[in-house]
């Protein structure tokens, strides 16, 4: 393949799009962006939003990542991104309140032991859960450790806990905001698999060397679009490629070796 002629379109400027954009015109491709909306980013952007007259930034989608995404974090160095200027990096902590700003979950993990016994200690000494729900999450984590963070097939998230014996407290308090944190989708319907490709980076020892910073809560500093979308988009055009916005494609048929995209503008 003669990569000085050969033109790559990328259809979507979400993250995949973004990021495989990246990657192309890194190696030299013509790369060309077409993203159907006005705005970069996908589900991870920043949105003008009008409340009681006023406009306001407000991020849509991921508020949150963690620090096994070692590919993610990874592709922000490539481009440029500081992760400690834009990240605030604090060990994993989920804690729930009750309307009377009563706690009613807290679970830390210990920063003076290792991955993952940081996150075991941290959750045998969570004393909102019951004796049984302990031994129920201590249980769940083993078996799918066992099994090597691997599930046959898939299913909803929330069907594979209850199916292992997981209490709707443990559910709620526990697995759901892990859930949200780290795929940003409802627990009914995210992907088992998924969530236990990131448990396996976050918490398992074999990972990443074990290190118990794979735990971590990056929280954004900046907006979305300022960490993720627009500094990618800058190295896209930097380094020769072209993004087209408001370009939503019609059709893509076959032609000669390759492929003919229609957009509106023909």
């Amino acid at each position: 393949m003669n990569i000085s002629n050969t033109h790559v379109a990328v259809i979507g400027g979400g993250c995949a799009g973004l990021s495989a954009a990246v990657a192309l015109v890194e190696k030299g491709f013509k790369v060309t962006v077409f993203e159907a909306s006005s705005q970069l980013g996908g589900r991870a952007r920043t949105v003008l939003v009008e409340n009681n007259s006023l406009m306001q930034l407000l991020d849509n989608g991921q508020h949150i990542l963690l620090g096994a995404y070692r590919e993610t974090l990874a592709l922000l160095h490539k481009i440029g991104v500081d992760e400690e200027k834009v990240f605030l990096r604090v060990p994993l902590q989920i804690t729930m309140q009750s309307n009377s700003a009563k706690t009613v979950f807290s679970l830390k993990s210990v920063q003076y032991l290792p991955a993952p016994l940081n996150v075991l200690v941290g959750l045998i000494a969570c004393k909102s859960l019951s004796i049984s729900e302990l031994i129920a999450a201590i249980k769940f984590m083993l078996h799918i450790k066992k099994n090597r963070f691997q599930i046959t097939g898939d299913k909803a998230l929330e069907q594979f806990l209850i199916e292992h014996k997981q209490s709707s407290k443990l559910i709620q308090m526990l697995w759901e905001p892990l859930c949200l944190a780290a795929l940003n989708t409802p627990i009914a319907i995210a992907s088992t698999r998924i969530f236990l490709n990131v448990l396996k980076d976050s918490f398992s020892s074999s990972s990443f060397i074990g290190s118990k910073k794979n735990s971590d809560f990056l929280l954004p500093r900046l907006d979305l679009s300022k960490i993720i979308a627009n500094p990618m988009a800058h190295f896209i055009q930097k380094n020769g490629g072209d993004i087209k916005l408001s370009r939503r494609i019609r059709s893509l048929e076959i032609e000669g070796d390759g492929f003919s995209l229609t957009t509106r503008d023909g």
